[in-house]
């Protein structure tokens, strides 16, 4: 009986100990076998172009059979020669070893997942880093860019987007003179609210009214493109030389000679008047200039479709001719204004384009409201000839009212900016 009582005693205390055993040891294989990585860099707000220090220790208790390190894409891919993998052998690696490998500074703009993987000889792959970066550039894209050689008078439509990745904060646009200071009256600052989406990209077409190439003197200048983003990264996305010279656009120049065929009896180009009926007048103060484009095409194309997506002409013109604003984008139209040192000599524009089958918008002074009014040009009186025009020679479409009249009997005087837009 004793010997069968210690025997019970020794199977009991064997099997506790086996079942410690069975307990601890996995849990303590567990422990040691994670795998860490220390003091690693991750890359933020990086700018195409810009390298990055690789950093980082990769730690195990086991020896390391696999460490990947690099970029992935949007959809978790990752990028062909834009990630290494080794072999190290041993339980610890320095990511500085192929830091010279990964060359952050050739990836292109966009989104991207910087990625750390490690496995060893005890333990399956592990995800030890996985965040999302971005990678900015601020550039222009169809920018349009005024002629080295820019003819006095003549106008410039500004044109084309400033874009990127990060949040635009400020854009300037404009002209600045020849040693690099903004001229006042012919740049624009557009400053950016950082919670709008679209702030990453800007329409240079929306200050387009807004820097006048046409009232420029003689001289070399330079039309500048500025932009910052919201973590102050700065670039000049244009930076272009060019000189005004020769004379203001006139009855001399070669253009706008005065050479078309007066009709003594007058003229006046024929037009769709159910259209122009249509398309009405201005509802409110401030965008003649887009209903005067809208007359201009109904003539030149015999008709002005409403669209199925707008209710109103108004609306439609007011987005697409104005950009949702009430200024006049003349090349949404096909126009590309003039300024003139005279009002004669806009005159004298304005009548060849009729002699020669084609509408003219010119800038008037509205006696009533002293504002600057625009009107379609359609026609002359009787008895016009290039050296006695005047402002009331002409027949014309009036936005104000929306109809045909003759500007001898509106109450319209010269303008103080002559200005011509033809088509």
């Amino acid at each position: 009986m004793r010997v069968l009582k210690n025997t019970s005693l020794l199977m009991i205390f064997i099997a506790a100990f086996v079942t410690v055993s069975m307990i601890t040891g996995p849990i303590a294989d567990a422990k040691a076998s994670s795998i860490t990585i220390k003091n690693t860099t991750i890359p933020a707000h990086q700018y195409h172009g810009r390298p990055f220090s690789v950093r980082g220790t990769v730690k195990s208790k086991y020896k390391l059979t696999y460490v990947r390190c690099g970029v992935k894409n949007e959809k978790g891919q990752w990028i062909n020669k834009m990630n290494i993998i080794v072999n190290p052998k041993k339980r610890s690696f320095n990511l500085k070893k192929i830091d010279a490998r990964l060359r952050f500074a050739s990836l292109k703009a966009g989104k991207y997942r910087y990625s750390i993987e490690a496995r060893s000889t005890k333990e399956k792959r592990k995800i030890l880093v996985s965040k999302r970066f971005t990678v900015s550039k601020i550039y222009g894209k169809r920018i349009t860019k005024p002629s080295s050689r820019h003819i006095k008078g003549t106008s410039f439509t500004m044109n084309g987007k400033v874009k990127s990745k990060f949040r635009l904060k400020k854009v300037h646009v404009g002209i600045t003179t020849k040693s690099g200071k903004w001229i006042n009256g012919y740049y624009k600052v557009k400053t950016f609210r950082l919670k709008r989406s679209s702030a990453r990209t800007f329409d240079i077409a929306e200050v387009d009214p807004l820097v006048k190439f046409g009232r420029l003197s003689a001289g070399t200048y330079r039309y500048k493109i500025y932009a910052v983003d919201e973590y102050g990264q700065e670039k000049y996305v244009v930076n272009k030389k060019f000189r005004v010279g020769r004379t203001t656009a006139n009855s001399r120049s070669v253009k706008y000679a005065a050479s078309g065929s007066i009709r003594k009896g007058g003229y006046r180009l024929s037009y769709n008047y159910s259209t122009i009926s249509s398309i009405g007048r201005q509802p409110v103060s401030g965008p003649c200039g887009q209903y005067a484009m809208a007359y201009a095409r109904t003539v030149l194309d015999g008709s002005f479709p409403l669209k199925k997506k707008y209710n109103s002409y108004y609306k439609q013109l007011y987005n697409e001719y104005g950009f949702k604003s009430h200024y006049a984008y003349w090349y949404m139209a096909g126009g590309s204004p003039v300024w003139y040192q005279t009002c004669k000599n806009c005159y004298k524009a304005a009548l060849k384009e009729i002699t020669n089958g084609r509408p003219c918008i010119i800038n008037l002074h509205n006696k009533s409201t002293g504002n600057n009014h625009f009107v379609t040009v359609i026609g002359y009186m009787a008895g016009t000839t290039y050296d006695n025009v005047s402002l009331k020679s002409f027949i014309a479409l009036d936005p104000g009212y929306g109809t045909q009249v003759f500007l001898k009997n509106m109450n319209y005087k010269n303008s103080d900016n002559p200005e011509a837009v033809f088509f």
